[in-house]
């Protein structure tokens, strides 16, 4: 068996994990319990063999990226991450409606 790997997703970080991670542990719990949950929420099993993530899950890998940078660049401020907890909820909120809709449609 052919087990795939792919590298964690926080800028720079080498670190190889299996693809259906989002990164390394290290990595994984800088990030705000919100972004983690969103991402294990929007996460369809084998969509990183299938490399069809759901609109959803990559805007908020998007952001995810996003609030990357600003940690990084020490200017992290409470306001963007209120802003961005809000956008992230309204992206998920949206998918969770948008699959709710197509279940009771088909």
């Amino acid at each position: 068996m052919i087990v795939l790997q792919h590298t964690c997703h926080w800028k720079d970080c080498k670190i190889k994990v299996v693809p259906s991670l989002w990164g390394c542990k290290q990595h994984w719990f800088i990030l705000p319990s919100y972004i983690r949950n969103a991402i294990w929420q929007l996460y369809i099993p084998g969509q990183e063999v299938l490399k069809n993530p759901s609109k959803a899950y990559l805007m908020v890998a998007h952001e995810t990226q996003d609030w990357i940078e600003q940690y990084q660049s020490k200017i992290l401020s409470q306001d963007y991450q209120i802003a961005q907890k809000w956008r992230i909820q309204k992206i998920v909120i949206a998918h969770v409606a948008l699959q709710k809709n197509k279940q009771s449609v088909g």
